[in-house]
């Protein structure tokens, strides 16, 4: 995983996080965002 993907993708994700904490830790928003990161991850492999 480049340093500049893993950059990205760690903004990206806490960005996501925030939302989701925001609209009072709505689970479905955060299970997508989980499920996102296990693919992004499965793609760089």
């Amino acid at each position: 995983m480049s340093e500049k993907y893993k950059v990205k993708w760690t903004s990206g994700f806490k960005k996501d996080f925030k939302q989701a904490k925001k609209r009072g830790c709505d689970i479905n928003l955060l299970i997508k965002v989980v499920i996102s990161l296990l693919k992004a991850i499965s793609n760089k492999d």
